[in-house]
C-alpha cells in the first residue's frame, strides 16, 4: 500500500506539478477509551489472525458488515477505531482516535442503530446509538475531544502540458 502510496505522489508532483507539505491541525475528534468496568473485547484466535503473504504480518479481517454492523477479526483497537472513524466522520464529523492503550488482537462485533435509520418493517433498527453500543457491547467509550490531525496542505498545482 505504501509503495503505490509514493507512486501516486510521484505522479502527481511530475504530471501535475504538485507541491504540499504536511500540518497538524486541530480538529473535534473523538477519543475511544477503556469504559467503567473494563473492556469487553474478546481476544482474536491464532486461526482467526490473517497473515500477510508479503512479510506475514498480522492483518485486520473486516469479516462483515454493513449498515449498524460491524464485525472486525483478529483486529487491533487501533484498526476499531478507524473503522469506527469512517462511519461516525458521515454522522457526526469527527474521526476517532485510540486512546485506550490495548495492545491485543481481537473479535469484534458491534450493532447499533445508524442516526439516519428508516422507519420499516423491512429491517429492525430499535438497537442502541453507535456511542451507546461501543459502551454496552465492547466496555469503551467515545469521548468528545480536541486534538490534532495531520492535514496535507497544496503549496503549488499546475495544469498539466497536452501529451
Amino acid at each position: 500500500m505504501d509503495e503505490r502510496k509514493a507512486m501516486l505522489q510521484n505522479l502527481l508532483a511530475d504530471r501535475f506539478k504538485l507541491v504540499v507539505h504536511h500540518q497538524p491541525k486541530d480538529f473535534p475528534l473523538y477519543a475511544l477509551v477503556v469504559a467503567k468496568g473494563g473492556p469487553k473485547l474478546q481476544e482474536a484466535k491464532p486461526e482467526e489472525i490473517l497473515h500477510s503473504g508479503l512479510d506475514g504480518r498480522p492483518m485486520c479481517q473486516h469479516a462483515r458488515g454493513g449498515r449498524g454492523v460491524i464485525h472486525l477479526e483478529g483486529c487491533t483497537v487501533g484498526d476499531l477505531a478507524q473503522t469506527l472513524s469512517n462511519w461516525i466522520m458521515v454522522n457526526r464529523g469527527r474521526a476517532v482516535v485510540d486512546q485506550t492503550g490495548l495492545t491485543g488482537r481481537y473479535t469484534i462485533t458491534l450493532q447499533w442503530t445508524p442516526d439516519d435509520a428508516p422507519a420499516t418493517p423491512q429491517q429492525d433498527y430499535s438497537g442502541p446509538s453507535m456511542l451507546t453500543a461501543v459502551k454496552e457491547q465492547l466496555g469503551l467509550e467515545l469521548k468528545p475531544i480536541k486534538g490534532p490531525l495531520d492535514t496535507i496542505v497544496i503549496d503549488r498545482v499546475e495544469m498539466p502540458s497536452e501529451n
